[in-house]
């Protein structure tokens, strides 16, 4: 519920750059778990993907926003800020009933693929995310959000370029 309020709100309040810089981590902690949990072997190809897509700082960047987040949170739940719109309270309700439906489909397809491939898939939805940002609501590029990117689609082609391999 937390991780669908905060990306409400960045979307709301012109941040919609920031929600695929947070977004890409998910995959990561897929692949991680992964290789910690499930005893899942990655290739060299796919560890230098895996090194390069930690490399674009989002891991150290969302572990320093969290603590922020949170009470910034608790600091609008005291301050009455829910509860002031009950139609809108009712329908962020509701969102999470109508996000059922995708995430049950979601664990069906899951569990047919290995989890490291599950956390690559995960990429997708940010890197659309990116492009909407950018081309669609127009957010400005810095340097370092370029260079955070560049890092982690080079993750992202390594790991493409080892799969296809793997393949033939």
């Amino acid at each position: 519920m937390t991780n669908w309020f905060v990306f409400v709100w960045a979307v709301n309040d012109g941040r919609v750059l920031e929600t695929s810089l947070g977004y890409f981590i998910t995959p990561l902690v897929s692949v991680a778990l992964g290789v910690a949990v499930l005893h899942e072997r990655l290739r060299a190809r796919q560890w230098a993907a895996i090194a390069f897509a930690a490399a674009g700082g989002l891991l150290l960047e969302t572990a320093c926003a969290v603590p922020l987040a949170a009470l910034y949170l608790l600091w609008l739940g005291a301050a009455g800020s829910f509860g002031a719109a009950t139609a809108i309270d009712l329908l962020l309700v509701a969102s999470g009933v109508v996000t059922a439906g995708p995430l049950l489909l979601f664990a069906v397809g899951a569990r047919r693929l290995p989890l490291t491939t599950m956390g690559f898939l995960q990429y997708v939805a940010p890197s659309l995310t990116f492009l909407l940002a950018i081309f669609l609501y127009g957010e400005p590029m810095n340097l370092a959000r370029l260079a955070a990117f560049a890092a982690i689609w080079t993750g992202l082609a390594l790991y493409t370029a080892d799969m296809l391999l793997q393949r033939r």
